[in-house]
């Protein structure tokens, strides 16, 4: 993989006017917010929240309150063309939040920090994204809000049935067109917003009991347990990849 790999770090409400790279990037955020807008489109994101930008595309960035510290892989523009051929969707400004890329690229960040080889990270993390990426079209809008439903109260535990049922249709008919559209099944996807939200905590800083108590966890160990199941590090090495106490 020909790229350069670097953990930046942005101070607190610091802005970016709208420019644009020569080169392709993928970003993690490890530890703070932002948002970021292309055309009239403004994507708000925090820990575990991953950025994609093909070369070319005019964006501009406010940092959060709290500052942010991203790690940032990025493309060599011979490395480009052919990772859109073979498929990785490196080819379109997006927005992912969490799942199995983050997973991928959290063990790329841990391997940045001792030093060791990056290669097999490197395309372990862009497998990773191109699975993640599902192949559908846009959803149906009754889908769209089933989505957003989880989305807006991770710590729920809402069951297909209830959702299928404030959505009209039936629950199977929801559990497969959920996997259609975004890549994975309902509870998958409560399960990995339950671990994003709680990663904004936890590199906050906030104690892992307070984190499990607001995020849905019926307790600590339920939250280490699942975290590092999901992320792939557990609760404290998140803090510490995030530079937080």
């Amino acid at each position: 993989m020909d790229g350069a790999l670097s953990l930046n770090l942005y101070p607190p409400g610091s802005s970016q006017p709208r420019h644009e790279h020569d080169f392709g990037s993928i970003t993690l955020i490890l530890a703070g917010s932002l948002s970021e807008c292309v055309g009239n489109r403004t994507e708000m994101a925090g820990p575990l929240s991953i950025s994609i930008k093909p070369p070319g595309i005019p964006h501009a960035d406010r940092i959060g309150p709290a500052g942010a510290r991203m790690l940032q892989l990025r493309i060599h523009p011979r490395e480009y063309d052919s990772l859109v051929r073979s498929g990785v969707p490196v080819d379109r400004w997006q927005w992912l939040h969490g799942g199995p890329p983050a997973r991928a690229l959290l063990a790329l960040a841990r391997t940045h920090r001792t030093g060791s080889t990056l290669t097999a990270d490197v395309h372990d993390a862009l497998a990773a994204l191109t699975d993640a990426v599902p192949l559908a079209s846009r959803p149906p809008r009754w889908l769209t809000l089933v989505r957003e439903a989880i989305d807006d109260d991770p710590g729920a535990a809402p069951r297909v049935r209830e959702l299928a049922a404030k959505a009209g249709v039936h629950p199977v008919y929801l559990a497969r067109q959920f996997r259609r559209f975004f890549g994975c099944s309902v509870m998958a996807h409560v399960r990995r917003r339950r671990a994003h939200a709680a990663a904004a905590l936890i590199a906050g800083g906030l104690g892992l009991a307070d984190v499990a108590r607001r995020s849905g966890y019926s307790d600590h160990a339920h939250l280490s347990r699942d975290f590092k199941s999901l992320v792939g590090v557990c609760p404290r090495e998140l803090r510490r990849l995030a530079g937080s106490r």
